[in-house]
């Protein structure tokens, strides 16, 4: 068996683990079944990656972000490391012909999202599976008292009986000391083993600006903070009017929101991590699996509703330990306009049981039918046509989802498949009577071994380029013909969102809504809504200091720089002697070798008042001590 120091070498190439993950695989490599709260960018997926390649045996990863178990089956591929996924909208056949792989020993690693492990077939074949670690991603998703709970997620548990000697791990970048237990019992852990990484992060410095005018603000921020950044908006119409007004200022930016085919989307990522465009403006769908360390600025143009989702998205900043700022713009009319949506999002059972009717009849789903099935989804035109508001649409797929119905996924390109369903015989045939289409199928069949098994991914354009004097849309009516017969399956590329049956379409009048649930879900949620807007509005207490205290640590010191500590220090001092000493203070280490105590010795002031002045110096990183112990120039 390989050390998880030989693995980390081998496919990351690296020397030395982040903190706690070297602690969070040997305790998972004992056979513990362990809970990891690592903030963002803390290195989740190493920790249960590393420890399947230490073992014989498939890793079963869990994981809700359908973008995210692509990226990092990418990413495991190209490491040649075996790795698939399973997730809403693949046709039956790809499921069935992946599970039976994975059986049979042909992957490291299978992600799968929760709502499978619902179906028979699946958790008979993960009955039949070696598998060394069951990880969980996202694990605050199956706690009620979490911001994003998901009812899928209680499955997880229930497939334990399966693989009873499994050890599982479960992760998640911001859980409160009550939703971590809560992960604990519903996982039910066999004993609890906790892996806390603080969630201070001293090179952040965390500001409110309360505003009248947030768009001029917001240029006043992107002049004077260089460097790439962040802009979240709750809207994509926000999204793109605040890109517009950046460009119009001359701030290189563009805007992103699931509404952008993920061509557009993917051409907007890549050029802003490559740094070809300075900020983008957009909603919460962007950033997940992103892995950007250069960020020097993440500014919320309003208080998202919870403080989990503040820190995760703030946290997107300053990955790479240099300063980098968090900001929010605050108005006093921030929080009535979110209670009033957090309003609109509770919808009364008979309006989401009619959205759901209208929903059926417009995907013409009949009753009784599309259970574990896809159908593609256009929700502005949906709305259109039912006359309805997308928010209010948005709301009912929610409710639906959290009873077990359907899911809505995500805007997502899946390229095209091919399974050839004939013999080679009759396949012979039908070219030697289909000259225009002899070669094009001659060169898919000499490209893609297997494509009698099972679906293979394939690229019209590669197909079109290998085959003498022809063109895509030639391969694509050859392949439509052959789809016509019956002698092929072709599933043609999509980008578009989809509507996945969890259960089989009902008649509305047998829906059952649990609306305990539902009053649960949104008294959890107005507490947090509240708690994130006393974190905006108030003025007395350490921006740091108040996120740490409420995911429960302690004993925490004023970060000594956010806009709270920056008025304290102000109102201690007047600012013309705070800015005398600084300047004085900053000129005696820019001009000799001084030890901390020799500075204070050398000021001409009150000690209580210079050690004020130090404080923020040191916070700010303004100065900062040298190898030997003598202070610089920060």
């Amino acid at each position: 068996m390989a050390t998880p120091h030989e693995i980390l070498q081998q496919y990351w190439g690296f020397d030395e683990f982040r903190p706690l993950q070297l602690d969070i695989i040997n305790s998972c490599l004992e056979g513990n079944d362990v809970l990891a709260l690592l903030p963002t960018g803390g290195g989740k997926s190493l920790c249960f990656q590393v420890p399947a390649l230490c073992k014989e045996g498939l890793c079963l990863v869990i994981s809700p972000l359908i973008a995210l178990m692509k990226d990092q089956v990418e990413n495991l591929q190209k490491k040649n490391i075996q790795a698939t996924a399973i997730y809403s909208g693949m046709s039956t056949r790809d499921i069935e012909t992946t599970l039976n792989n994975a059986v049979n020993g042909a992957y490291k690693f299978l992600y799968l999202s929760p709502e499978r492990l619902q179906n028979e077939d699946t958790r008979n074949k993960i009955a039949q599976m070696s598998i060394n670690l069951l990880a969980v991603d996202e694990a605050h998703c199956i706690s009620q008292w979490g911001y994003d709970f998901r009812p899928e997620y209680l499955q997880i548990a229930t497939i334990r009986d399966l693989i009873p000697k499994v050890p599982v791990l479960a992760l998640t970048a911001s859980a409160t000391a009550a939703v971590a237990k809560d992960i604990q019992e519903k996982l039910m852990f066999r004993k609890a083993v906790l892996f806390r990484k603080s969630f201070e992060r001293k090179n952040l410095q965390y500001i409110v600006r309360t505003t009248d005018d947030k768009f001029n603000k917001i240029i006043e921020i992107c002049n004077n903070v260089k460097g790439s950044g962040l802009i979240y908006a709750r809207s994509r119409r926000l999204t793109q009017e605040i890109s517009s007004w950046l460009q119009n200022n001359k701030i290189n930016s563009t805007y992103y929101h699931a509404g952008l085919s993920n061509k557009q989307r993917n051409k907007i990522q890549e050029e802003w991590i490559k740094n070809k465009s300075r900020i983008i403006v957009c909603t919460n769908a962007f950033g997940m699996g992103i892995d950007k360390p250069d960020v020097r600025f993440v500014l919320h143009y309003q208080m998202p509703g919870s403080l989990e989702a503040y820190y995760q998205e703030a946290g997107r900043a300053g990955r790479d330990g240099n300063k980098s700022y968090a900001v929010v713009l605050h108005h006093s009319t921030d929080e009535k306009e979110a209670r009033k949506l957090l309003e609109q999002k509770y919808l009364p059972k008979e309006e989401v049981k009619r959205i759901y009717e209208l929903l059926g009849s417009y995907l013409r789903v009949p009753v009784d039918g599309g259970l574990e099935q896809s159908y593609e989804f256009d929700i502005a035109h949906f709305c259109k046509t039912n006359h309805l508001k997308a928010n209010t649409t948005m709301s009912a797929l929610k409710v639906m989802e959290q009873n077990n119905l359907l899911l809505a996924t995500p805007a997502l390109f899946s390229p095209s498949k091919l399974r050839l369903t004939i013999d080679a015989r009759t396949l012979n045939s039908y070219q030697s009577n289909h000259k225009a289409h002899n070669e094009i199928i001659r060169s898919i069949v000499r490209s893609y071994g297997g494509i009698f098994d099972y679906y293979i991914q394939i690229n019209e354009l590669e197909i079109a380029t290998r085959t003498p004097n022809t063109s895509p849309t030639q391969v694509i009516l050859c392949l439509q013909h052959l789809h016509q017969l019956k002698y092929a399956e072709y599933i043609p590329q999509t980008d578009t969102p989809k509507i996945y049956y969890i259960a089989a379409r009902l008649q509305a009048k047998n829906i059952e809504i649990n609306e305990e649930m539902q009053v649960h879900l949104k008294k959890v949620e107005t507490e947090k809504l509240n708690k994130a807007y006393l974190y905006a509005s108030q003025t007395s207490n350490c921006r740091s200091t108040e996120i740490l205290k409420y995911f429960d640590e302690k004993n925490t010191k004023p970060c000594g720089k956010c806009d709270v500590c920056l008025l304290y220090f102000k109102k201690e001092l007047p600012a013309e002697k705070f800015n005398t000493i600084m300047k004085e203070a900053q000129q005696l280490i820019r001009e000799n070798e001084l030890s901390l105590l020799q500075l204070i010795s050398r000021l001409p002031h009150p000690k209580n008042e210079i050690e004020l002045v130090l404080k923020y110096l040191f916070a700010n990183e303004l100065i900062k001590y040298n190898k030997d112990a003598t202070l610089i120039i920060g």
